[in-house]
């Protein structure tokens, strides 16, 4: 169920609200959607979410205030990759740098 898939015809005030409540829980941990399951809900929904939200805020943060590792990480991709190829786990003894980057990044935000 989504958004753009209620039947507008009818009050759905309750629905709009649990999608929107469901799909907030990805980005932030939380959720205002009260039901008998709401514990195990939130913790299916919101593991790692306080890590992810760190490590991606501590990533942009360095970007930011480093540019010439942001621009070294980009040579190396696009030198290893090519344009238009996204990497894979099986690319990684190839991206040194990258690997070193997000190791830090990761590092950073625990």
């Amino acid at each position: 169920m989504s958004l753009n898939n209620l039947d507008e015809t009818r009050d759905n005030a309750h629905e709009r609200q649990v999608i929107k409540d469901t799909a907030a829980s990805f980005f932030v941990g939380e959720s205002r959607v009260q039901t008998p399951f709401d514990n195990n809900v939130k913790l299916f929904f919101s593991g790692g979410a306080d890590t992810t939200v760190a490590a991606m805020n501590t990533f942009i943060l360095a970007m930011v205030c480093y540019p010439e590792v942001q621009a070294k990480a980009q040579e190396e991709i696009d030198r290893v990759l090519g344009a238009g190829h996204l990497p894979n786990f099986a690319d990684e003894p190839s991206l040194p740098y990258v690997a070193a980057v997000v190791k830090e990044v990761l590092r950073r935000a625990s």
